[in-house]
């Protein structure tokens, strides 16, 4: 593998194991769903606009 193919495979790695445990830590409050969903979803569209 080379170099390049590494390093997005480290980066995707990185950010799924980065959501996760955010999801995970976020599950252990008292949050409520309803601001986990809004913060999410504005969380999502600002990574989706970054990368386009």
């Amino acid at each position: 593998m080379d170099k390049r193919k590494s390093a997005l495979l480290a980066i995707i790695l990185l950010l799924v194991a980065g959501f996760f445990l955010i999801n995970l830590a976020m599950g252990l409050t008292k949050l409520p769903a309803r601001t986990f969903w809004w913060v999410s979803q504005l969380g999502m569209q600002s990574f989706i606009k970054a990368c386009t």
